[in-house]
């Protein structure tokens, strides 16, 4: 008979879930990010993404959520704390994470990202 044996994982929470940035007119900039580094991979579980006045999406505004280079979504709604998007299974990380916002409107604004998850690699025990 034949068993596969999985390798115990080390796992930690994310450091620094909650993110903000104030992104003048016309301007982009990164509002949340975590590099998966040291052997550990980066399991997202849930977000939350909001601009400071609640109108993410409005007045040309939205945020970027790109995994290892890749564009997951363009976020043009607010995703509150108390409704965060779940992921089930987890989006995994291989190498980086980013929350860009690109504010397209004529005043500044206020840009916020909430990552809940775990960052894990296999034991070194």
């Amino acid at each position: 008979m034949e068993t596969s044996v999985k390798p115990k994982l080390e796992c930690i929470p994310i450091p620094e879930p909650r993110q903000n940035i104030e992104v003048a007119a016309g301007e982009k900039g990164v509002v949340w990010e975590e590099n998966a580094s040291g052997g550990f991979k980066i399991f997202i579980e849930r977000v939350s993404a909001t601009r400071g006045d609640n109108n993410l999406g409005n007045d040309n505004t939205y945020i970027d959520f790109i995994v290892d280079g890749v564009l997951i979504e363009r976020i043009r709604r607010e995703i509150t704390l108390n409704l965060p998007d779940k992921f089930k299974p987890e989006i995994v990380v291989r190498n980086k994470v980013v929350f860009r916002a690109h504010n397209g409107d004529d005043e500044s604004h206020q840009f916020e990202v909430i990552v809940q998850g775990r960052m894990c690699r296999p034991s070194r025990v």
